[in-house]
């Protein structure tokens, strides 16, 4: 198997140079995009080779090109236009198919994998009434690689019986945008121009908000290693990223992420250690009394002035609705809201986003995308719950709670933010879930009398 494994890296080395030779003679003349194309080719041999380490890759590589993608191009026609996310996403695509065909087997028990098939299915009809069909194929791409992560974090975990791979890979993809971060702290380099704040830490992130998902995320992980790791060395190390963790969430002035983190901190103390709820109290009034523009940012939540983010955000939901209430049968197409604000408002109307994953489903695929998106979200939610309570292992019992808990804080974010359109938080976020699944599924292979469908 493994000679096999070699001769397959090896020719598709080969096949792979000599397409991006061609490319490279009549579509691309940047040396970046053959650069960007040739670690894409990186990353395929290493994943047919050893999925472990393509997975690891992806999850490692994909944070750190998020502000770059649209600098790098590749153009097939007139009309057909990848950025380096794009390409990344399509390769990433088909690896993964190839490598869940290999294990088709192990996808029997994948929870919710019926309703995230029929959301995916609303999903590519919806291209049929769809604005811009281009668009939507990019929003299909985009869907279907977040399942794709998913299923194969979910038998990666369970043929390796090994999760830290994907957690490390969490970890280790934070190093180049923490790094940017630090810098634009340092620099104050952030964006600018939020309600009074200077500067908003983004990372290699296109904004603020996404990024501080990805540091959202970043934290949980960090948190949950700390709590489990036993080399002194290791968890001194953890704890000191953990640190620089929460300075840069905090500087990215994302509330909904404070919010989310707030949650998920509740969660974990409720069950673990009800007193540090009193410790975490204390330091959040601390920091609010400390920093002018924090205060300025929760004040804003409670008392908008004209020009705040909140009203805007009530605004842009109702001229959402008023969209959505004329397509309320198939919606737009999957992946078409900022051209739907576009032909409504014109293209200066600032803003195009609509801030609320559950109503942007809504006006692109329509109420019945909308009700099958809300159901996969919260059948999760339940079977995560479901499989917690029945864990008896204390290692894969205390992941799950802090899964749980990540799952439900960024799910209060998508309430008021997009965090559908950004594929880093999704890619990494299913995939804790599916590691998650998988820990339970071993468990109830342990223990027969426990398996469910």
């Amino acid at each position: 198997m493994e000679i096999i494994s070699k001769r397959i890296a090896l020719i598709t080395l080969t096949a792979g140079l000599f397409i991006i030779w061609l490319l490279s003679l009549f579509f691309i003349d940047s040396f970046i995009t053959n650069l960007v194309l040739i670690f894409g080719l990186i990353l395929s041999i290493a994943f047919l080779y050893r999925p472990k380490w393509g997975i690891f890759l992806i999850l490692f590589l994909r944070p750190s090109i998020d502000k770059f993608s649209d600098q790098i191009t590749v153009s097939l026609g007139n009309n057909l236009n990848f950025n380096a996310a794009a390409i990344f996403g399509i390769v990433v695509v088909l690896l993964l198919i190839i490598f869940l065909i290999k294990n088709i087997g192990e996808l029997k028990w994948l929870p919710v994998k019926k309703t995230w098939l029929l959301f995916i299915t609303i999903a590519l009809l919806s291209i049929i009434f769809s604005l811009d069909k281009i668009a939507s194929i990019y929003g299909i791409i985009k869907i279907i690689s977040i399942f794709l992560i998913f299923s194969s974090a979910y038998v990666l975990v369970k043929k390796e019986k090994d999760p830290k791979s994907i957690l490390l890979a969490i970890i280790f993809s934070s190093i180049i945008p923490f790094l940017s971060a630090i810098y634009q702290l340092l620099t104050g380099s952030g964006v600018a121009g939020s309600e009074g704040v200077e500067s908003r830490l983004f990372g290699t992130f296109s904004h603020p908000n996404p990024f501080a998902s990805f540091v959202l995320i970043s934290v949980s992980v960090l948190l949950f290693l700390i709590l489990k790791e036993r080399d002194f060395g290791k968890k001194w190390l953890f704890s000191s990223w953990l640190a620089l963790g929460f300075i840069i969430l905090e500087q990215t002035y994302a509330r909904g992420a404070w919010l989310a983190f707030l949650i998920f901190l509740f969660i974990i103390t409720i069950k673990k250690s009800p007193k540090v709820l009193v410790v975490l109290f204390v330091a959040f009034v601390v920091l609010f009394s400390l920093s002018t523009s924090i205060q300025n940012r929760i004040q804003d939540v409670y008392n908008p002035p004209a020009d705040s983010s909140v009203r805007w955000r009530f605004e842009q939901w109702d001229r959402v609705y008023k969209s959505f209430v004329k397509k309320p049968l198939t919606g737009y197409g999957i992946g078409t809201e900022t051209i739907v604000h576009e032909n409504e408002y014109g293209p200066n109307a600032g803003n195009q986003y609509t801030h609320n994953d559950f109503l942007r489903i809504a006006l692109e695929t329509g109420i019945f995308g909308c009700i099958i998106y809300s159901a996969l979200l919260f059948l999760a939610l339940a079977k995560l719950i479901q499989a917690y309570r029945q864990e008896k292992n204390p290692w894969r019992k205390d992941f799950g709670l802090f899964v749980l808990a990540l799952y439900v804080g960024l799910l209060s974010y998508s309430l008021t933010n997009n965090n559908l359109n950004e594929t880093v938080t999704q890619w990494l976020m299913w995939g804790v879930i599916g590691t998650a699944f998988a820990l339970f599924e071993l468990s109830r292979e342990e223990e027969p009398s426990l398996k469910t469908e």
